[in-house]
């Protein structure tokens, strides 16, 4: 159930909404103690989003039909606009007047389904999505390099082994990144420089990341 309100006032700890409909069946019926707030971005979203948001869909146009032609393009962004909207609750949007929030939430669903789904992109996909971790995240999830897209492997940023038994050591905690074959031989040769290069950064591996991965989550004298 989603509903509109306005937000009437805000001293730092509790938020006053005023809601544009009568709660008090729902309220009633589902015996509801929390709700769940998003708040809506008045500013429409920005030139650079809107690029974003239909070369991603351009691409996963030609991955899924070897086809560029505008109104394929249209028609998978409006399937995908559809999609996102249903798994997160919201109402359908049109890409004329959609705020920054809304439109920065799509490009991550968008990046996020071409490293799902290995969509071929040709360049890192980084300058697309406007949340860095969450795309570091998903890079390592779905093991697509980080720079490149390819398929990839665990980079540790702290180090694993010299006298660390990595079969042994937990993970968990532990800031690694997803990178190709290439990349990692790479990384491995100029250090620091490659970070910096390529504008990326470790994650900290949490137990979901762990057992996608295959890492130990547990100590030697837990195992």
């Amino acid at each position: 159930m989603t509903y509109r309100a306005d937000i009437h006032a805000y001293d730092g700890a509790f938020l006053a909404l005023r809601p544009s409909e009568d709660l008090g069946a729902d309220l009633a019926r589902t015996g509801a103690t929390q709700a769940e707030i998003r708040l809506l971005d008045p500013r429409c979203h920005s030139a650079e989003q809107h690029g974003k948001v239909f070369a991603l869909c351009t691409e996963i146009t030609e991955w899924s039909s070897d086809s560029r032609y505008e109104e394929e393009v249209e028609y998978m962004r409006k399937y995908l606009m559809r999609c996102y909207c249903n798994d997160h609750g919201l109402e359908y949007f049109s890409m004329s007047d959609v705020d920054m929030t809304t439109c920065s939430g799509f490009i991550g669903y968008l990046v996020d389904f071409c490293l799902e789904h290995g969509v071929p992109t040709g360049r890192s996909l980084i300058g697309d999505c406007e949340d860095v971790n969450r795309y570091l995240y998903g890079c390592l999830y779905h093991r697509r390099c980080a720079v490149c897209g390819r398929d990839a492997e665990t980079h540790h940023v702290d180090a694993v082994g010299m006298g660390r038994d990595r079969e042994h050591i937990v993970h968990v905690g532990l800031r690694a990144m997803a990178l190709c074959r290439a990349h990692h031989d790479e990384v491995h040769k100029v250090g620091l420089r490659f970070y910096i290069k390529n504008h990326i950064h470790g994650i900290k591996l949490d137990k979901r990341l762990c057992d996608r991965l295959r890492l130990n989550t547990e100590g030697k004298d837990q195992a």
